[in-house]
């Protein structure tokens, strides 16, 4: 929850500056839509398995279906890997979560009533997390899981195509990349640390 309350802040900040010019806080508000999506990831590198992405958003837009948005959201990304051994981890299979917070702009394109297409760009921090095993401290000859956290500079290009069901909710189809701007854990150079991702999502105005 505290990670929500800090993209909602961060996007309501922005908005509000790009927004000073209007007139009215209901006004202001009706500029504002949650986008919410689903889909899949998969790493460049060998040896990583594609996983669940998930996406929660605020996104303040400047009209409802062109011109600019600022939005900012976490992604959370759930993968495994084999036969790879992690930066301070023993365990050469195992699983790791990414939670990327981030912010930035992006243009949208009025096609027709019901179509949009949008291309936006983001950075931010991604807050990783995986396991090692360790001698349990407690019990002697028994093994305990211990948590392994990184913070990585991160960025994300995204295209995004939507169907408007009605002016103020539309379902669309998004591809992105995102690439981690230092070395991971999993990866051995810069180059095997990327992903694509391929997602659907909803997204609904706030009145």
């Amino acid at each position: 929850m505290k990670k929500f309350i800090t993209i909602v802040s961060a996007v309501l900040l922005s908005a509000s500056i790009v927004g000073a010019q209007e007139s009215g806080f209901s006004k202001f508000l009706s500029h504002i839509w949650f986008p919410t999506e689903f889909g899949y990831s998969f790493p460049i590198k060998k040896g990583i398995n594609p996983g669940l992405v998930t996406k929660l958003a605020l996104e303040w837009r400047q009209h409802d279906k062109d011109g600019l948005f600022v939005n900012a959201y976490l992604d959370t990304r759930y993968l495994t890997y084999n036969d790879i051994v992690p930066v301070g981890s023993n365990l050469t299979d195992g699983d790791m979560v990414y939670d990327d917070f981030l912010f930035g702009v992006g243009y949208r394109f009025k096609i027709s009533d019901s179509f949009c297409l949008a291309a936006s760009l983001h950075g931010g921090l991604s807050n990783g997390e995986y396991h090692t095993i360790n001698p349990s401290v407690t019990y002697p000859g028994k093994f305990s899981h211990e948590s392994i956290f990184v913070n990585l500079p991160v960025s994300k290009a995204t295209a995004i195509i939507e169907y408007y069901i009605d002016p103020k909710f539309c379902i669309f189809l998004t591809g992105a990349y995102t690439q981690h701007l230092s070395r991971s854990p999993l990866a051995d150079n810069f180059g095997e640390d990327g992903s694509f991702a391929v997602s659907l999502g909803f997204n609904a105005a706030l009145f």
